[in-house]
């Protein structure tokens, strides 16, 4: 039996306090939450909910007639998931989250753009309290809280009457754990602007001062964070892409994007979620280190006017690992899927009626598959394959709303939706695992998603 429920809510507020200055400000909040009991067939119980929050309050100063603007920001974001299994009487509980609070400011004056940022990061990697099992695993993970600190310096000028080059710099200092590292980053960017035709193709090498990996079986977001250290240094990466875009008639647009990115310094994580009840936990032991490609093409047909509009793209990507742990092999990281095809669809039936259709088509996420499977003592023993040498079945989703909208007194503008999501009543998997039934069976077989309608109401108000 699973059962599922979400919430979200967002707010935005514009203020102009003087005719040079602007005052704004963001919130978003969300939640999800799941519970999949299979306790009536095996001897398992699974709760997982995630979610997360933004407030940001920004600041426009432009005076007119002048080449100076600044755009001044705070702001905080807040992610955390909540992990619990419990499975032939043991079971463990795995909070993970991670915070940032910063401030950033840009100013632009002519062809410059100045920037800078400060940035106070609290990440609590995943960790689980155990209970009922024979390993003496002790959750002694403590809040990580590391800073970055950043500025950077752009310029852009014309060359001729439809090229323009853009390039810039910026460079970084991440404090952690008593270990400081660094970045610089450059970029440069040419755009030939015919007004009919967009081309344009970058340059640029960048640093990334998290970690972000999660279980390779499974396609729950059970993701978490880890600050760069001593042991797990910045990723950096050097990328290069060319895109393109032209209007067409009946207000068409269509875009192509190809892209390439060599990376150094990636951190996958390998263990699996039983490890959790069969063993000591110890987070590094399970951190694997190495080198990483992504590539790409993105296509998309967008028709941004009319009575039907929408979008329809698709993307072919790859994410490739090589880690030394494992070898010479290349093989998918965690989040590689190769296909994915986006349709989204709204018709305007009147000035307040609309109908809306998404549908989402996606190659199953990587996870590693035992080899062997073995009962020793009354404890499920996994011997574990080649890493993340399988798939999960594709995924599918279409979704169908219809929406509201009128205007009362005084000019508010109120709208109303109504939506089902997965109205195919397709199953996804979740993961696979090992699982024992009631008399002794032990079995290994995915986890599916499945829910038969899946309504929400969503409300705006707009000033």
């Amino acid at each position: 039996e699973i059962g599922y429920h979400f919430w979200d809510a967002n707010a935005s507020l514009f203020v102009r306090l003087t005719e040079t200055v602007n005052l704004s400000a963001d919130f978003y909040g969300g939640r999800d939450v799941v519970r999949l009991d299979d306790r009536s067939k095996y001897h398992a119980d699974m709760n997982l909910d995630w979610g997360n929050d933004l407030q940001a309050v920004h600041v426009n100063v432009r005076r007119p007639e002048s080449p100076l603007s600044m755009r001044h920001t705070a702001y905080r974001t807040h992610y955390a998931s909540r992990f619990a299994m419990s499975a032939a009487g043991m079971g463990f509980d795995m909070p993970a989250f991670t915070e940032e609070v910063g401030l950033k400011t840009d100013l632009r004056l002519g062809p410059w753009t100045f920037g800078a940022q400060t940035a106070r990061h609290d990440t609590r990697p995943q960790a689980p309290d155990m209970s009922g099992s024979y390993n003496s695993t002790h959750n002694d993970v403590r809040h990580i809280v590391s800073s970055e600190h950043s500025a950077w310096l752009g310029w852009r000028t014309a060359i001729g009457t439809s090229l323009s080059l853009t390039t810039g710099v910026r460079g970084s200092i991440f404090h952690s754990g008593g270990v400081s590292h660094y970045g610089v980053d450059p970029m440069v960017s040419l755009l030939y602007d015919s007004g009919r035709w967009q081309i344009s193709s970058t340059l640029c090498a960048k640093h990334q001062f998290l970690h972000h990996t999660g279980f390779t079986a499974s396609s729950l977001p059970t993701e978490f964070w880890l600050p760069a250290s001593a042991t797990a240094p910045p990723q950096s990466a050097l990328c290069a892409s060319i895109s393109s875009s032209t209007q067409m008639a009946h207000g068409v647009r269509l875009s192509a994007e190809v892209y390439l990115r060599q990376m150094e310094r990636q951190v996958e994580y390998e263990g699996t979620v039983m490890d959790f009840l069969t063993e000591d936990y110890d987070l590094d032991s399970h951190l694997q280190h190495g080198r990483g490609q992504n590539y790409g093409l993105s296509l998309m047909a967008q028709r941004t006017s009319g009575r039907v509009t929408g979008w329809l793209s698709y993307t072919y990507a790859r994410a490739l690992r090589r880690l030394r742990e494992l070898g010479a092999d290349v093989f998918p990281s965690n989040h590689d899927r190769p296909h994915e095809v986006n349709a989204v669809a709204t018709c305007k039936i009147s000035e307040r009626w609309s109908l809306s259709a998404t549908a989402v088509y996606a190659s199953g996420t990587p996870f590693t598959a035992p080899s062997n499977i073995y009962f020793i003592s009354g404890t499920i023993i996994s011997e574990y394959g080649r890493h993340n040498a399988n798939r999960l079945a594709p995924y599918f989703r279409a979704d169908v709303s219809v929406c509201y909208r009128w205007t009362a007194r005084h000019g508010l503008r109120h709208g109303l939706n109504l939506s089902v999501y997965n109205a195919t009543d397709h199953e996804n998997q979740l993961f696979y695992s090992v699982r024992q039934y009631k008399s002794g069976t032990i079995y290994y077989s995915p986890t599916c998603f499945k829910i038969k309608v899946l309504p929400s109401v969503s409300y705006m108000i707009k000033l």
